[in-house]
C-alpha cells in the first residue's frame, strides 16, 4: 500500500516529501538505521544498557523518528508473540548479540 501510494502521488507530480508521508500514512520512515542483533547497549562498549523508555507496543519506530535525541531502538525478532519496545538517548547504541531481540541504531 505505502508504495502503491507513493507511486501515484510522484506519477501527478505532487511535491511529496517524507514528512507528508508519515502525516498521511504513518508507516513512512526518513531516518536511516543499522540493525545489529541483541538488545540495544552504548556502541562504544562500556557501561550498561543505556535504555530510557518501555512500551508495551512495537511503534518505536515512529517514536524514535519523531525524537532527535533518539539514537536508537530494539524490538523482540518474535513480534507476533511479543508485543514491546524501547527507546534509547544520549549515546550511540549498538546490539549486544542477545538471539531474542534487534537493536535499530539511528544513522547521524
Amino acid at each position: 500500500l505505502l508504495y502503491t501510494i507513493k507511486f501515484e502521488l510522484f506519477m501527478m507530480n505532487f511535491p511529496l516529501n517524507c514528512t507528508l508521508l508519515i502525516l498521511v500514512i504513518g508507516l513512512a520512515s526518513c531516518q536511516s538505521y543499522s540493525k545489529s542483533q541483541g538488545l540495544c547497549q552504548s556502541a562504544d562498549g562500556q557501561g550498561a544498557r543505556v535504555k530510557d523508555a518501555y512500551y508495551e507496543d512495537l511503534l518505536c519506530l515512529g517514536r524514535c523518528d519523531r525524537d532527535t535525541t533518539c539514537t536508537g531502538y530494539t524490538v523482540p525478532k518474535d513480534t507476533e508473540n511479543y508485543s514491546m519496545c524501547m527507546t534509547y538517548h544520549g549515546k550511540a547504541v549498538s546490539g549486544d548479540d542477545y538471539e531474542n531481540a534487534e537493536c535499530f541504531s539511528k544513522s547521524a
